[in-house]
């Protein structure tokens, strides 16, 4: 699945799963960030599940995002090990803008349709 993916998303994509992403509760472990709340709500701890299945501060992308998934959304594990929802995740990843700075222009184009 990675294989067929570009550099950047394939990334992204080994470090959601793997927990080792820019965000917040990863690099509080570093020092690199001085507090685990999240920027985008300032209510909670920014994890993995907060991101992409929490944070009020991205409800808008992840209301096209749960349309496009269902209930795939309640499990991160799926989400993201289903080459069916790579484009979906990946179209709300740039919608948030969260890895912009790191990762530039993550839009998605399958690689099986061209």
């Amino acid at each position: 699945m990675i294989a067929k993916l570009p550099r950047h998303h394939a990334s992204l994509l080994i470090q959601l799963r793997t927990c080792h992403i820019p965000l917040k509760q990863y690099l509080h472990q570093f020092k690199c960030a001085e507090s685990l709340l999240c920027e985008g709500c300032e209510q909670a701890n920014e994890t993995i599940e907060h991101y992409l299945q929490e944070c009020p501060a991205y409800e808008e992308q992840r209301a096209k995002f749960k349309k496009a998934v269902h209930r795939e959304l309640e499990s991160i594990a799926k989400v993201l090990s289903d080459l069916k929802m790579l484009p979906h995740l990946f179209e709300y990843i740039t919608g948030t803008q969260r890895f912009a700075e790191q990762y530039g222009d993550l839009s998605y184009s399958n690689p099986d349709d061209g």
